[in-house]
């Protein structure tokens, strides 16, 4: 009796499976509710990009109740069936598939409202989609957005400064042939006095100090003029030093500055007490005299 059930248990099992391979072989539509009774055994990678399966409104609901792996569901899925359904398998649905393969259209018309994957999206997205969309594509987390500021246009960047999250700090890191042009067009911006004071040219800061001192680091630049030697007008010399403010002993120069400034200059360091003068334990800028 035993070798009988289990004789019949595997006609039963080959029958299914003949069934099951003539259904998915022949040239007949089916859906996926046809496929109910072989769904312990459907190879669904498979199934679901047969040519003759018809993909219903509710096919994805059926493929979550025989509990089709979901990487399967997001990668097989008609797109169209995808959009209509994805408010309802937020929680399921493999986000970078269908970042990967959702219509840019649509991926930001929800951009806010659904987890997509910002790494497979900024693969996607050319730059003619960033100057489109880029009030969108700024608000998502974890986007290099310099990668786009690289490709885009100065005009672009010009016309949106005001809007483009950090463009003040790329464009002092990589275009500081344009820093002069931007700080004037947009002296109000939120630019990184250190960055900027490193980045101008001295002449430069020489020629625009008064403009851009809202901009600047004045010790910095101090130590910039000391460190290139540059013959700075003294009157302007003079504007930058009074902008330091000594509150922690601060000092230009001490026994390790190299520099050629003129007694003019000197003087002007020594008024502001900006000049490291040594003592009986440790020499200071006198022995560079």
């Amino acid at each position: 009796e035993i070798n009988d059930e289990r004789n019949l248990l595997k006609a039963n099992d080959l029958r299914l499976k003949i069934e099951y391979h003539t259904l998915i072989e022949s040239n007949v539509p089916f859906s996926i509710q046809d496929l109910d009774k072989y769904k312990s055994i459907a190879n669904w990678d498979q199934v679901l990009i047969n040519e003759q399966l018809e993909w219903k409104q509710n096919s994805i609901e059926l493929l979550d109740s025989y509990e089709v792996n979901w990487n399967t569901i997001s990668k097989k899925s008609p797109v169209n069936l995808l959009t209509q359904s994805i408010d309802q398998f937020i929680e399921y649905f493999d986000w970078w598939t269908l970042t990967a393969r959702l219509p840019l259209s649509f991926i930001f018309s929800k951009l806010s409202t659904l987890p997509w994957d910002v790494d497979a999206l900024v693969e996607r997205i050319s730059i003619d989609d960033f100057k489109l969309n880029y009030f969108n594509i700024i608000t998502l987390k974890g986007v290099d957005l310099h990668k786009f500021y690289k490709e885009i246009d100065r005009d672009f960047i010009t016309q949106k400064f005001e809007e483009l999250p950090d463009i003040e700090k790329f464009l002092t890191l990589n275009y500081s042939s344009l820093l002069t042009d931007y700080l004037k067009m947009f002296p109000n911006a939120n630019w990184d006095s250190s960055l900027v004071s490193q980045r101008l040219k001295i002449d430069e800061i020489e020629e625009y100090f008064e403009k851009f001192k809202p901009n600047l680091n004045p010790r910095l630049v101090i130590e910039q003029i000391v460190e290139d030697n540059y013959v700075f007008k003294t009157a302007v010399f003079n504007q930058i030093v009074d902008e330091i403010t000594n509150f922690d002993n601060y000092k230009v120069l001490n026994r390790n500055t190299n520099c050629s400034l003129n007694l003019s200059k000197l003087e002007i360091l020594e008024k502001k007490d900006l000049i490291y003068w040594g003592n009986d334990t440790a020499p200071g800028f006198e022995q560079n005299l």
